[in-house]
């Protein structure tokens, strides 16, 4: 196993050399930005070739779609001429239809005359028939070959209306004896005065003949079909017998305006002619779609799409070469030295940041006139390693403002610790407990309680106080207080003189500092349980009698080295069997909750009103508890004291 990992660490270190040499060679701004320069090269490169192709078949494109338009124009000349021609042909038949009309010498019904039997061409016609107006507004075929025709009243009655308002026209219908379609060619019959139309002749086209005659003009031509269709888009005649432009979905696409006008010379007008992009089975195509003038039929030409497509010819292709050749060469080089250059001030920046990285702090980047964005981030780097050495002297100056300030705190805790009462002195008649929880800043709370007197003569001096501010400061005035309630506590006789002393004194001590000290201050007598008392700008004291009636002792009066005094308000009370003195400071009913809300005093009174704990210590460790359940683990800024002192039954002793 041993010899296994043994032989896998020059593999891996191997491995860890080659990536290094890959990100050296791959990912350095040298190669980024050789591979920049070889972008600049293919680029125009491309986009000269797509030029030359856009250009090139947009071109081709052109020149198809003109073919088309000629060859449209063309085959649209030769079946007008067609259709023109037959028109003349039923010209001839006007001056005898007309005489039978309004002269009356041919009945509905009769023999046709010898001049109307040598108009009907047997080479094309299938059919010849005049329609007049009579009276009711009904078409009345008076003349028809053959004869059964000349029964047939309102045959093709809208499109012979048309043609009786144009003067002649072309469509295409269904005939009522063999049931085929045929192609009707029609000519307005006009009065012998020439004003007004009176009916219409009209011939009906062979299919077959109508073919053969026609099929000469749509001899192939490269790779063009051609149809005539009707305005529905059934296809009447073909050179493709497969195709028929109703099977196919037919899409208008813009061309040009140039291709436009080379079959229109109108300039701006299109006059009918559509530009068709369809879709066969076979192969989708491209047409052109012109209205025949005077039939409602449209003559298409389309070839396929595909044919609009060729490569680069070899002019282009040459140029494209010579292109590449040249940016080979001038580009290529031009890269390469961009390259090299334009890598230096991100070498010179690497090397300082390595300098600095091996201990040498007092390395910096050199400006360089081609470093562009990166001088940006070397001066950056060289303000960045100046900013960092002063924070370092200056987190080292706060790492020893932190170590005293340390010291200063602990100095602070341990004064506040020895203001406190080690053991609580003991009669049978009282039951005292207290408790001191320091917030994270040392503060200016204390309680004290000691006797004063001898033998049967024994009196109980009680404080509890509340210096202003946090810290040392805070914690020096509250003992030079204690000190001063100790000493005038055991040598002044009353409570008044006590106070009097002990804030004159303050006074002097705190000078102009600004420094006082709220205090509520008693003496017990621990056999008559009277207690006098006396608040100095502190909280009430809670007494709650046995009957649960909580009161508060207070009195008026000022913090102690506020001003000096003569006179301290103080009042007696008696206390009874049963009966709970509790002492506080701020912390305690000012203690908070997530949502800000303060513990309050009078949930504190309505606490011991509901509390079913006797004793002091017990009490006290109840409050501790509903309060904490209060504040739900919520750090407390100032510090919590509270003092209990229980006059006791004879079975709670």
């Amino acid at each position: 196993m041993a010899q296994s990992e043994f032989s896998s660490k020059p593999s891996s270190e191997r491995a860890r050399k080659q990536s290094l040499l890959v990100a050296r060679v791959f990912h350095t701004l040298g190669f980024r930005i050789f591979v920049i320069g070889l972008a600049f090269l293919v680029l125009p490169l491309l986009i000269h070739f797509g030029h030359a192709f856009y250009e090139n078949q947009s071109l081709y494109k052109k020149e198809l779609f003109i073919e088309m338009c000629e060859i449209a124009k063309g085959r649209t000349r030769l079946i007008t001429q067609f259709f023109n021609g037959k028109f003349d042909e039923l010209g001839i038949l006007d001056a005898i239809v007309a005489e039978v009309v309004e002269n009356g010498t041919q009945q509905p019904g009769g023999v046709v005359s010898a001049a109307f039997r040598e108009a009907v061409f047997q080479n094309y016609v299938s059919y010849i028939f005049v329609e007049t107006l009579n009276v009711q507004g009904d078409l009345n075929c008076i003349l028809g070959a053959p004869a059964q025709l000349s029964s047939c009243v309102n045959l093709f009655r809208d499109q012979i209306a048309e043609v009786m308002k144009s003067g002649k026209g072309v469509f295409v219908a269904e005939d009522p004896i063999s049931h085929l379609k045929h192609l009707y060619i029609s000519r307005a019959v006009m009065s012998t005065q020439g004003t007004h139309a009176i009916g219409a002749v009209t011939i009906a086209v062979k299919p077959q003949s109508w073919f053969d005659t026609l099929s000469r003009y749509f001899t192939p031509e490269m790779e063009n079909n051609f149809f005539i269709v009707d305005s529905s888009g059934a296809t009447l005649l073909s050179n493709d017998p497969n195709f028929s432009l109703r099977d196919t979905t037919l899409f208008s696409v813009d061309l040009q305006e140039d291709i436009i006008l080379a079959f229109h010379k109108n300039k701006g007008t299109k006059e009918g002619v559509e530009f068709l992009k369809f879709f066969s089975s076979e192969d989708s195509k491209v047409g052109i779609k012109v209205p025949i003038p005077n039939t409602g039929l449209f003559f298409v030409a389309s070839r396929p799409y595909s044919s609009f497509y060729r490569l680069f010819s070899a002019e282009s292709l040459g140029r494209a070469v010579r292109f590449l050749i040249f940016y080979a060469l001038i580009g290529g080089f031009f890269a390469v030295w961009l390259t090299h250059r334009m890598s230096k001030p991100l070498r010179d920046l690497c090397n300082t940041m390595e300098k600095v990285g091996r201990g040498d702090i007092a390395a910096r980047y050199p400006y360089d006139k081609m470093g562009f964005e990166i001088n940006v981030l070397g001066l950056g780097f060289n303000e960045m390693i100046k900013t960092l050495l002063e924070t370092m002297e200056a987190a080292k100056n706060e790492r020893i403002a932190r170590e005293l300030l340390g010291r200063e705190l602990k100095i602070g805790q341990e004064i506040q610790r020895s203001l406190l009462p080690r053991e609580m002195p003991e009669f049978p008649e009282l039951d005292i407990a207290a408790a001191f929880f320091s917030a994270s800043e040392v503060g200016g709370d204390f309680y004290d309680i000691f006797v004063r007197g001898k033998d049967n003569n024994k009196q109980l001096v009680i404080a509890i106080a509340d210096a202003a501010g946090k810290g040392v400061s805070a914690c020096l005035y509250s003992l030079g207080v204690r000190s001063m309630l100790r000493s005038y506590g055991v040598s002044s006789g009353s409570l008044a003189q006590m106070i009097i002393a002990t804030n004159n004194l303050f006074c002097l001590d705190a000078a102009d500092t600004g420094a006082f000290v709220t205090a509520w201050v008693g003496i017990l007598d621990p056999k008559s349980k009277k207690l006098q008392f006396s608040c100095n700008g502190h909280l009430p004291a809670l007494l709650l009698h046995s009957n649960g009636v909580v009161e508060e002792l207070t009195t008026p009066g000022i913090a102690l080295g506020a001003m000096p005094i003569d006179n301290v308000h103080s009042l007696e009370t008696q206390l009874s069997v049963g009966d709970e003195l509790y002492l506080f400071t701020d912390g305690l009913i000012e203690a908070e909750n997530s949502q800000g809300e303060v513990f309050s005093k009078k949930h504190l009174i309505e606490l011991l009103k509901t509390k079913k704990i006797k004793g002091a210590k017990g009490s006290i460790a109840e409050i501790l508890k509903q309060m904490d359940l209060f504040c739900k683990g919520c750090p407390q800024r100032d510090d919590i004291t509270i003092l209990a002192i229980c006059i006791p039954s004879i079975k709670q002793v």
